[in-house]
């Protein structure tokens, strides 16, 4: 079955899904019921290193810039500066972000955190 194939309807808009896509989530679901946070991902693999306060680099300055981006949808997330400095504003959102999405929040970002964004 390729890609396009039709393989199941969304439950949200009963449009087809294709094999491989995910069901969206609604911006508007609850705060207190952990689900994955839909949006495009970061198109670089994961750096091979835990992103945290005083990580600096190109990495830190994309997660930034995502996390901003999903501020737009999730005001719980607040727009940041996408420096390059992981500093006590990218770790708050950082953790907002990993409640939202059901994960561990410590505030670092490992490869679990850094694939689901």
């Amino acid at each position: 079955m390729s890609d396009h194939q039709k393989h199941d309807s969304n439950p949200l808009t009963q449009e087809p899904l294709f094999q491989g896509e995910e069901t969206p989530l609604l911006p508007n679901t609850p705060a207190d019921s952990p689900v994955p946070i839909p949006c495009q991902r970061a198109q670089a693999p994961f750096p091979g290193k835990v992103l945290r306060v005083g990580s600096r680099g190109q990495a830190v300055a994309l997660i930034q810039q995502m996390l901003t981006t999903l501020s737009e949808d999730f005001p719980e997330l607040r727009p940041i500066a996408a420096d390059g400095i992981f500093g006590p504003a990218t770790r708050d959102n950082v953790v907002r972000y990993q409640l939202r999405a059901g994960l561990f929040a410590d505030g670092a970002v490992g490869r679990r955190t850094w694939n689901s964004i």
